[in-house]
């Protein structure tokens, strides 16, 4: 049996070496007529340092280290329905603890053996991007989503002056009416792409000679002329002029100025020429209804499913091309073969070989109970507590905590309301379809939690969820927005229910009170109190007067795989005079 296995594996290092060779030449190509863009960068093997745009195909299997296409490290995944809304399944993703290695944070690379397996971040509760993005498109796949895990460049702030280009991986799915969403569980962001793949791909079939008569040649003849002349941007064919007989006046032109107008004419003509190049931007993805200049990616490299992976042959930029990956071609073409899209694995060897997976079945662990909940909010407050007192110590200030049943209960209402804006799609909330002059108080006040990131909708041509269903096929888009309508309804109305309460809230006398709430992606209170020692807002806590008297809540929302959401609230009741 294992002989057998054998058999049917490819040779995944001399696959990789053809794949490498192949993207060498394509980046060379690139450079000739846009030798200063990320996609003429050189392209190298993993494991190599150096600024490049490299196209990984294969990783190590985390116990044996075989080498394995990335593909094998999805695995179809089952969560429960509740997690059919996008932005809650995203929410859920961002609050696994991101963590990344010494070397690749270095590098700004991803090297093969740094690939891992969805149960891997399931375990472990904490891992890369890339391990988010395995978990997600797994999650997606497993839900019959059209999913992709993406890998690409993005430019980060360096300590000098220019930004570092390093390798990122997030999650693509195509939607229903040609749009293309891209998931980013690090910032829980979608970015929607309108017109950018068509679902089926139209064959040009060999039509039988028919005898024509001469007026269907001309007319044939007419229209190919016409498509001639609007591939060439709308010009005018040229027209041969007779010179001769022409009088002259003085000496002719002179060779120098001749040939000077040569090389413009040939600079101009070159000009022209990159418009139409399969690594220029897509020109009908520029106009006004489909240029998308929000998103955060800087190039995109290869995209792969479970059965296939993709090599980009168009331009670098997500925004500036089209994802049908139908139109491709396989590394083992030729050199002359076209293709949006170049596939590792070609049809044959799709059928003739398997793929062996890291792993088939993804165990899911259920959420945590609510003594251990408790548990966990309780040792937070206590931690916070003693790390405030021990700072406001150090610079001779005291500190006295008031948590009366009242006030705590406030706040958990307020931080269930923070919580509940996570789950949710900011491009379904009701504020953007009305004008802010006639938003009543709680759609102020939402206005003013979802600001400053949030202050009108996030993607300027709408979102790819909010569309009809087709028939015959799963009300995917139907449940999402019947969800999403139900979810804002209930943020607004505990906001009403909030703000009547304030006019009861717990406040001592001659004080005004005031806070702000952390979310952590981890329930670890070391990991905690170094991000809590990063706040501005915490390090004017520690500088509050001594009069000042100082509350800490936290609540904490178990979500699947023993993941969890946590809130801790800082809140300081300061003198009038003061405030």
């Amino acid at each position: 049996e294992f002989a057998q296995e054998e058999a049917d594996a490819l040779d995944w290092p001399n696959k990789e070496a053809a794949f490498i060779q192949r993207n060498e030449t394509f980046a060379e190509n690139f450079a000739g007529p846009f030798p200063d863009s990320i996609g003429a960068k050189r392209c190298v093997a993993l494991g190599q340092m150096g600024d490049i745009r490299s196209f990984p195909c294969i990783g190590l299997h985390p116990m044996n280290l075989e080498p394995l296409p990335l593909m094998a490290f999805l695995a179809e995944t089952t969560v429960s329905q509740d997690y059919i809304p996008p932005a809650k399944l995203l929410h859920w993703m961002h609050c696994i603890t991101y963590t990344m290695s010494t070397k690749q944070e270095r590098t700004g690379m991803i090297y093969k053996e740094m690939w891992k397996d969805p149960q891997y971040l399931l375990f472990s509760r904490k891992g890369s991007p890339q391990d988010h993005a395995i978990l997600l498109c797994s999650v997606l796949l497993g839900m019959s989503r059209d999913a992709y895990v993406v890998k690409g460049t993005i430019q980060v702030p360096t300590a000098m002056s220019k930004p570092k280009l390093v390798e990122h991986v997030w999650v693509m799915t195509r939607e229903d009416g040609g749009w293309v969403t891209f998931w980013e569980p690090s910032t829980r962001e979608f970015y929607h792409l309108p017109n950018r793949w068509v679902e089926t791909k139209k064959k040009v079939l060999a039509e039988p000679k028919v005898q024509k008569t001469n007026e269907e040649d001309d007319e044939e003849e007419d229209e190919t002329a016409l498509a001639i002349q609007d591939f060439t941007s709308h010009e005018v064919g040229d027209v041969m002029v007779e010179l001769d007989g022409v009088p002259t006046v003085g000496r002719g032109p002179r060779p120098k100025a001749k040939a000077k107008l040569g090389r413009d004419l040939v600079k101009q003509q070159m000009l022209e020429t990159q418009r139409f190049l399969p690594t220029a931007p897509k020109s009908q993805l520029l106009g006004e209804q489909s240029l998308v200049d929000w998103l955060p990616y800087d190039s995109i490299d290869v995209v792969f499913n479970k059965t296939q992976l993709w090599a980009n042959r168009q331009n670098q930029h997500p925004a500036c091309i089209t994802y049908n990956f139908e139109d491709s071609y396989p590394i083992n073409e030729a050199q002359e073969a076209t293709g949006t899209w170049m596939t590792l694995l070609s049809d044959e060897e799709r059928s003739n070989y398997s793929i062996r997976y890291v792993t088939d079945n993804v165990l899911m662990e259920p959420s945590l109970k609510h003594s251990q909940l408790r548990q966990l909010e309780s040792q937070l407050v206590t931690e916070s507590q003693e790390n405030l007192r021990l700072l406001r110590g150090r610079i001779g200030k005291d500190t006295i905590f008031d948590h009366r049943p009242q006030l705590l209960e406030q706040l958990d209402q307020f931080l269930h309301i923070h919580e509940e804006i996570a789950t949710l799609d900011v491009d379904f909330c009701p504020l953007w379809d009305t004008d802010s002059a006639k938003w009543n108080d709680a759609e102020s006040y939402l206005a003013r939690l979802l600001a400053p990131h949030f202050q009108e909708r996030f993607n300027k041509f709408g979102t790819a969820f909010n569309q009809p269903d087709r028939k015959g096929k799963y009300r995917y888009y139907t449940t999402v927005q019947a969800a999403e309508q139900k979810g804002w309804h209930q943020v607004l109305a505990k906001i009403r229910s909030f703000k009547e309460g304030k006019s009861v809230f717990p406040t001592m006398k001659g004080k005004v009170f005031g806070g702000f709430p952390l979310h952590f992606s981890s329930a670890d209170k070391d990991l905690i109190r170094d991000y809590v020692m990063k706040s501005s807002e915490y390090q004017e806590l520690i500088h509050q007067h001594d009069d000042s008297i100082f509350t800490i809540h936290c609540h904490i929302f178990p979500l699947p795989g023993g993941i969890t959401s946590t809130w801790l609230f800082f809140g300081t009741q300061s003198p009038l005079k003061d405030s």
